[in-house]
């Protein structure tokens, strides 16, 4: 897919002149350096939080953390953003994200994982390819409509419920299945942070992301079954 994906997003740009590109690397400002060491400070911090709660069973929130930093930014002297700058905040993705991470939790706490659960189970007397296809499918569509953080969590204890019903290496393709093709999240900006990051840019519109999401979604899921059912299955 590191290899198909950009080949086919270059193929409406082979035409496009990059001499006027300016191919200097330009010394960093002040203000670049300044947060680049924040950056690189908060990478440090959350690192650092991680192994402190590993080792010491002890460490900060990191939703704290990370708000935290974000916050700084408005400091002065620190930060280079005024409370003007929060005008062009995409709050609508904000709310994209909220949304999907409800939707997650709802399907959790009403019970409905575990009755898509007992309505899929008829994938299980299905070949082995053709079941790998299904749940990339699910997966794969699924996760365009909430995280795909939030969504893994979802869907791996339901197939995993799957794995037992199958021979232990069939089980654990199954699972390897459901796990990549939670990252073929191409078409909707709720999907993963990068779709999101696009969106905010305002260049494209959503219409644009789902048309060329959906071909790159068919794509993905083609590929990763073929993988796992001819590659996987002889490794493991």
């Amino acid at each position: 897919m590191l290899l198909i994906i950009p080949y086919l997003l270059s193929m409406g740009v082979c035409d496009e002149s990059v001499e006027d590109i300016q191919h200097d690397i330009l010394p960093l400002t002040f203000a670049q350096k300044k947060l680049y060491a924040i950056v690189v400070f908060l990478a440090i911090v959350l690192i650092a939080n991680t192994f402190a709660k590993q080792i010491l069973a002890v460490a900060l929130d990191e939703k704290l953390l990370l708000l935290g930093f974000g916050l700084l930014m408005f400091v002065p002297s620190v930060g280079e953003l005024t409370w003007d700058d929060t005008r062009n905040i995409p709050y609508e993705i904000i709310f994209l994200f909220g949304a999907g991470f409800s939707i997650a939790s709802a399907f959790t706490q009403t019970g409905l994982a575990s009755e898509i659960s007992l309505h899929l189970s008829f994938i299980s007397t299905m070949p082995l390819f053709w079941m790998f296809v299904i749940v990339a499918l699910f997966v794969t569509f699924s996760t365009e409509v909430t995280s795909n953080t939030a969504l893994t969590s979802i869907a791996i204890p339901i197939f995993y419920e799957f794995s037992k019903l199958l021979p232990q290496t069939e089980g654990t393709l199954l699972l390897l299945v459901a796990t990549v093709a939670a990252s073929f999240a191409f078409m909707l900006p709720i999907a993963t942070p990068p779709n999101a990051i696009v969106m905010s840019s305002r260049v494209i519109s959503i219409k644009q992301m789902a048309t060329m999401g959906l071909k790159l979604n068919f794509i993905g899921i083609l590929v990763l079954s073929l993988v796992a059912y001819f590659i996987w299955s002889r490794i493991l």
